[in-house]
């Protein structure tokens, strides 16, 4: 049986009162006015401006 990994996404973002926050999350949705992610066990939706980095995986590993 094939074992699935779960992709984890860095991210750094402002929070609600402007602090920085930079953690590994599943990223669940993007779309052009906001990205979803779990952090810390939460769903968390977010403006993309408030978006500092998003560095995620490269799926055309070959």
């Amino acid at each position: 049986m094939e074992e699935k990994t779960i992709d984890k996404s860095f991210i750094a973002f402002l929070d609600d009162d402007d602090r920085k926050r930079e953690d590994w999350v599943v990223v669940k949705e993007k779309n052009n006015s906001y990205i979803s992610f779990e952090y810390k066990g939460k769903i968390v939706s977010i403006p993309w401006h408030r978006i500092l980095k998003l560095k995620e995986s490269d799926d055309d590993r070959s």
